[in-house]
């Protein structure tokens, strides 16, 4: 059974020259690499933005670092390497000297200290996903140069891991049919009555975090540990949600950027406002697009699969046709596991779970194939109408690489992990539940109102963003009627900016979730930031081919700018020679 955390779908951003670093540039012999930006990329040395100047108010907190509580885990060729701290941070940056909460901060040192250049910090994307864990395989997998030279510094953002919880307490009204996002008026109704008990359960009784966890206050949290490192200005590699986090930092402390990767990019216009001036329409997670590219990703990887031909790829020739004929199967309740109903959302949820990895596409053509197969003998009269699907060839593969998914952090992704649960009435019953997808995403962006945007909204995404806009839709629900969270000290814009150093922006031509527009968006926002293409499948470029790792690592170690439109190509075919 889902766990009553998952509730919502989505459970598919006058001291300062005296407490604070050198502004210095990088210390002398520190290269700033072989690419130049123009002069227009130098902002004027006496430029302090006022939210530089909040986070300068701030005490610097104290970093004790010590041996981790899970060092046991750590393999033992890193573990001395692995140090963590629990500092504290003001509540609210408006009282930076009142209430404060506690962070958990992870800290890998440079492989080669005598060469270190300093500390790089690192997010994995969420809102969710901890950065401490992350942390500390994250120099390995940028490559061996950014292992060897930077201090690599993980913090969980409020509300993650060992950094406090958002949560509400009250009389949860659980789904009569846990549906994972909601198709037809019954469920639609659920999903509304349920987000009703927990917007009630967030006003009654709620963590004092609900209303601070937006990204602009992990902004702030990560400007004041770069400041307690006495590190002159920012290194930062972020991936998906992390790439909001990135341009976040990057349009608050715009000369504070030594450099700054991101990945798998969110275009921040269409997360935090979707244009000013605009009547709100459509809600944030329809907005970002992310329905649409998981659309294009799975109708590239069929075209692919047909253009190579059945001896590269099972489910060619007709590839589309046969996955929709799938999807009718689905929905004509002919599909089960282990003996329950195997659903539409579930079909939806295992597709976007394989698009996400680089190589899921290719197990899930291959699924798709046997599904269809068992079909259509079921049809023949040859086998019972139902059909079990793991009883298909790959299904296992595509569970693992979900199962994994899940444990490294599926970045925004809803309804991952869905298993139909049937009940015959919905329950209502007193429980804690975590809210802090919500708590950032209502707080960070302007939502409608009335709950029947999102369903006006998914209905529309049916027709233009076709089996995966209704899923990320729905994902931001509780973001109706208010929302959950205080947004009065998140960062909506303004976001065309110039930096202390240009950006490096990284989009994937077939991304399921952060489709390439976004990083062309944030590439036009920030003057002389550098635009590459990683030209393959799945969620980010982390851990691609020799190409992409080695400009994102050139670029962190020695500052090298590639020239801007670079494409990269994938570090395999997608199928198989």
């Amino acid at each position: 059974m889902r766990k009553l955390a998952a509730l919502s779908v989505a459970a598919l951003v006058a001291g300062l020259l005296s407490t604070g670093p050198s502004r210095a540039d990088d210390p002398p012999g520190r290269s700033p690499g072989t690419g130049t930006p123009s002069a227009s990329s130098s902002a004027p040395a006496a430029r302090v933005s006022p939210d530089e100047a909040q986070v300068a108010r701030a005490p610097l907190p104290r970093l004790d670092w010590k041996t981790c509580s899970f060092a046991g885990d750590i393999p033992k060729e890193r573990r001395a390497r692995v140090r963590c701290a629990t500092p504290r941070v003001p509540l609210d940056y408006d009282d930076p000297r009142g209430a404060t909460t506690r962070l958990a901060v992870v800290k890998v040192a440079a492989a080669r200290p005598g060469r270190r250049i300093g500390s790089l910090f690192v997010n994995p994307g969420g809102p969710g996903g901890s950065s401490a864990g992350f942390a500390v395989d994250a120099g390995s997998v940028l490559g061996k140069d950014v292992d060897a030279r930077f201090d690599v510094i993980g913090i969980d953002p409020r509300g993650v891991g060992g950094s406090g919880r958002t949560t509400c307490r009250g009389t949860i009204r659980v789904p009569g049919d846990f549906f994972g996002f909601p198709v037809g008026s019954r469920q639609v109704q659920q999903q509304v009555r349920s987000d009703d008990s927990i917007r009630r359960a967030c006003r009654q009784q709620s963590s004092d975090l609900l209303d601070h966890a937006s990204t602009a206050d992990v902004a702030r949290d990560m400007e004041l540990v770069r400041r307690a490192l006495r590190e002159p200005r920012l290194s930062y590699y972020g991936i998906s949600y992390g790439s909001h986090l990135g341009t976040t930092y990057a349009a608050m402390f715009p000369d504070n950027i030594r450099a700054l990767v991101v990945d798998g990019v969110l275009d921040p216009v269409a997360w935090s406002t979707g244009g000013r001036g605009k009547k709100v329409q459509h809600p944030f997670s329809y907005r970002i697009g992310s329905g649409k590219g998981a659309y294009e990703a799975l109708t590239a990887a069929w075209t692919e699969c047909d253009r190579v031909g059945p001896t590269r790829c099972e489910l060619a020739p007709a590839s589309l046709a046969k996955w929709q004929a799938v999807v009718r199967a689905a929905r004509q309740g002919r599909l089960t596991l282990d003996g329950e109903p195997w659903v539409y959302q579930d079909v939806v949820g295992f597709g976007l779970g394989a698009l996400y990895d680089p190589v899921g596409p290719r197990y899930f053509a291959q699924f798709v194939a046997g599904l269809y197969a068992e079909l259509t003998a079921a049809a023949r009269g040859t086998r019972g109408r139902r059909v079990d699907v793991a009883r298909v060839s790959s299904f296992r593969v595509l569970a693992d690489l979900r199962r994994d998914l899940d444990e490294r952090g599926p970045y925004a992704a809803p309804a991952l992990s869905s298993t139909s649960v049937p009940s015959t009435a919905p329950a209502a019953r007193p429980s804690t539940v975590d809210v802090l997808f919500q708590a950032v995403t209502c707080s960070d962006g302007r939502n409608p109102q009335s709950p029947g945007a999102w369903e006006r909204s998914a209905k529309l995404a049916d027709r233009v963003q076709p089996w995966f806009g209704r899923s990320w839709t729905w994902a931001s629900s509780l973001c109706a009627k208010g929302g959950v969270g205080d947004g009065s000290d998140s960062f909506r814009g303004p976001w065309r900016t110039s930096t202390s150093y240009p950006l490096l922006v990284v989009g994937n031509s077939h991304d399921p979730a952060t489709p390439v527009r976004g990083a062309r968006k944030v590439n036009s926002l920030f003057r002389d930031s550098v635009f590459t293409q990683y030209d393959a499948w799945g969620h980010g470029a982390l851990g691609g081919g020799a190409c992409i790792s080695r400009t994102m690592a050139d670029y962190l170690v020695h500052r090298t700018l590639p020239p801007d439109g670079r494409v990269c190509p994938p570090a395999r075919p997608l199928y198989r020679r």
